[in-house]
C-alpha cells in the first residue's frame, strides 16, 4: 500500500491551518492537529435554514431518527447472535475482513459526511432560531472535518421535538448523501464499463486445507472454465456456484492443468477456497483512468455516509442515537432517565465492543 498521497495530503493541510494563522484567524494550530473556527458564512447557513424543503426535512429528521436507531440496535443484537462482526472500525489504509480501506478516497470520503453532517446539524438549529455560535474545519494527521458550535443552553431549552430533530439531522444528511452518491455510481457505471473488456480469472491465492488446495489447484493460473462453463468474469465463477450443492464435483479448466474438485460447505453454501483477480484490457486508458477515480471515491462516500448515520444512530450517549433517545427518555421520566441512558449506553456499548472484536477472533 501506499501512503504518499496521505502524506502530501497532511502536509498541505497542515501548511494551510498554519497559513490561516499566520493571517490572524481564529486558528488553533499544533502541526498535527489544527482548528478553523469562524463565524464568517453563518448567514449562508440561515439562508439554507429557510428554504421551504427544510421544513419537510425537520419532519423526517425527527421520525427517521428513531428508525435508524431501530437499524442499528437490530444489526449489533444480529451480529452478537450469529456471531459475526457487523460493525468494524475505519481505519484508512489498512485491510478489515479481507477488504482495503483506501487510504485517500476513504479520507475524501469522511471529510464529506462529516460536513454535510454538521452542515445539516446548524441548518436544523437556525431553521429552530437557535443560536449558532461559530462553525469550522479541523484536521488530525491527514484527516479532514468539520464541526458547528450550537448554543447548547438554547437546545436544552427547546421541546423535545426540536431537540431530537436536530440530533437526528446529522445521520439523515449521511443517508441522503450517500443516496445521492449511490445515484451518480449508477449513472456512471455503464459508461465507465465501455472504457474496458473482462478477458479471463486469474486464481492469486488458496485458502489452505481448501477444496482447491487440497486438489492441487496452483496459485497463478488462469481460470478457463468450470465444467462446461466458459469464464471471463468473477461474476460468472458465483453463477456457477449457485446451480451446485456442497460435495458436488466439479471440473476446473485452467491454462496449466485441468483439477476434479470436490466443493466444500461453508454455512450451507459451496465453495471452491480460491481468492480471484479480474483481469481486463483497457480500451480508453484517460477516461479509464478518470473514471475509475471518480467512482472509486463515490463508492466509499455511500459505503462511509451509510456507516457513519447507523454507528452514529447507536442509542450510546453521548452519539446522535444517544442523545435523541436520552431527550425522548427525559420529556416521559424526567431526572430518572439519566439512569435508563446510562444502563442503555453502557449495554449497547458492550455488545458494539464485543460485536467489533469478533472480527478478530
Amino acid at each position: 500500500m501506499s501512503v504518499t498521497p496521505a502524506i502530501y495530503f497532511f502536509i498541505a493541510l497542515s501548511l494551510f491551518f498554519a497559513l490561516l494563522k499566520f493571517l490572524g484567524y481564529d486558528v488553533e494550530y499544533k502541526v498535527l492537529f489544527g482548528m478553523f473556527k469562524t463565524k464568517n458564512g453563518i448567514d449562508i447557513i440561515d439562508k439554507l435554514s429557510k428554504l421551504k424543503i427544510i421544513k419537510y426535512f425537520d419532519k423526517i429528521s425527527y421520525y427517521s431518527g428513531f428508525i435508524l436507531i431501530l437499524i442499528s440496535v437490530i444489526l449489533v443484537v444480529y451480529g452478537i447472535v450469529k456471531l459475526k462482526p457487523m460493525f468494524a472500525p475505519l481505519i484508512p489504509g489498512t485491510e478489515v475482513h479481507g477488504i482495503y480501506i483506501p487510504l485517500l478516497p476513504t479520507i475524501i470520503a469522511i471529510f464529506f459526511a462529516a460536513f454535510f453532517h454538521e452542515l445539516f446539524h446548524g441548518i436544523l438549529v437556525r431553521f429552530h432560531n437557535i443560536s449558532l455560535r461559530s462553525w469550522g474545519f479541523f484536521f488530525l494527521g491527514p484527516f479532514l472535518g468539520a464541526f458547528v458550535e450550537p448554543d447548547d443552553e438554547e437546545i436544552k431549552k427547546a421541546s423535545p421535538k426540536k431537540q431530537i430533530s436536530i440530533y437526528n439531522a446529522g445521520p439523515l444528511a449521511n443517508i441522503i448523501l450517500a443516496f445521492f452518491g449511490f445515484l451518480l455510481v449508477a449513472s456512471l457505471t455503464p459508461i465507465f464499463s465501455n472504457t474496458f473488456e473482462y478477458t479471463n480469472v486469474t486464481i492469486t491465492k488458496i485458502e489452505p486445507g481448501s477444496p482447491a488446495d487440497i486438489s492441487g489447484v496452483n496459485p497463478g493460473t488462469i481460470l478457463l472454465a468450470i465444467d462446461n462453463h466458459t469464464i471471463k468474469t468473477i461474476s460468472d465463477v458465483y453463477e456457477v456456484l449457485q446451480q451446485k450443492n456442497p460435495r458436488d464435483k466439479i471440473l476446473l479448466i485452467t491454462n496449466e492443468s485441468n483439477y476434479t474438485v470436490t466443493l466444500g460447505d461453508k454455512e450451507g453454501r459451496p465453495y471452491i477456497g480460491v481468492f480471484l483477480k479480474q483481469n481486463y484490457i483497457i480500451k480508453d486508458s484517460l477516461l479509464f483512468n478518470l473514471l475509475s477515480f471518480i467512482l472509486n471515491i463515490l463508492n466509499w462516500i455511500v459505503l462511509v455516509n451509510v456507516g457513519i448515520a447507523i454507528a452514529n444512530m447507536l442509542p450510546i450517549y453521548p452519539l446522535d442515537g444517544g442523545r435523541s433517545l436520552y431527550t425522548l427518555l427525559y420529556a416521559r421520566l424526567g431526572n430518572k432517565a439519566d439512569k435508563y441512558i446510562i444502563v442503555i449506553s453502557l449495554g449497547v456499548l458492550l455488545m458494539l465492543i464485543a460485536n467489533i472484536l469478533m472480527g478478530y477472533i
